[in-house]
């Protein structure tokens, strides 16, 4: 990695004391001590941003080499994979994405569940979910809202007919998406949920593969 890139790569977190040291060092007299501990200053804080692009390079090859068995060609694991067809599968796997582990519901129909996973994903309402993209969250929220109207007539229906076989199945089938979605997460954390995870590894591999390998 070259200073150039790893400048680049820190400037969000450097760029105002960087530039307030450029600053300094353009207003001062030339030879004076101000102007030479300014200089100073500001080499050093360009090494340790260097130092910094390569940490954080050197954590994100750790993290997919953890989370996958292809580090160069590494992805998040499939079960991170965000539902595009509503779907009873659907309606669990958004549950389980945007909801905390801790916070998962026994019962996922529920209506309180049903409204609350809605309003999260409601792409007109600002809400914690900024580790995913503004269209992402807009197109959660269409296959969570259709995938609700799938799960509440198949409710119905086997409310209507005292189908326990037909219920069984559907819990059967959140305890499956559950395991899944533990078994890739692996880290499991009441402070984060398994988007931002998903969010994690998809910078951890652009990083890594926008990096050559000799580097």
């Amino acid at each position: 990695m070259t200073q150039a890139e790893a400048n680049e790569k820190l400037c969000p977190y450097c760029v105002r004391s960087i530039q307030n040291l450029q600053k300094k060092i353009a207003e001062a007299e030339g030879g004076s001590a101000e102007k030479g501990e300014a200089e100073l200053q500001l080499q050093q804080t360009l090494q340790e941003s260097a130092e910094l692009a390569e940490a954080a390079l050197a954590q994100s090859r750790l993290l997919i080499e953890i989370f996958t068995k292809m580090p160069r060609d590494a992805i998040p694991p499939s079960v991170f994979a965000l539902p595009t067809e509503p779907s009873r599968n659907a309606y669990l796997r958004i549950i389980g994405l945007v909801m905390d582990m801790p916070h998962w519901p026994i019962h996922p129909q529920n209506d309180q569940i049903m409204n609350h996973v809605k309003a999260r994903l409601h792409p007109d309402k600002p809400d914690l979910l900024d580790y995913i993209s503004k269209d992402e969250k807009q197109m959660l929220s269409q296959v969570f809202n259709a995938s609700s109207d799938i799960v509440v007539a198949a409710e119905k229906e086997w409310r209507a007919n005292k189908d326990q076989y037909t219920k069984a199945e559907f819990y059967q089938d959140w305890e499956r998406v559950k395991m899944e979605l533990q078994q890739g997460y692996l880290p499991k954390s009441s402070k984060t949920n398994v988007l931002a995870m998903r969010s994690m590894l998809l910078d951890a591999d652009a990083m890594v593969n926008s990096t050559p390998a000799d580097e």
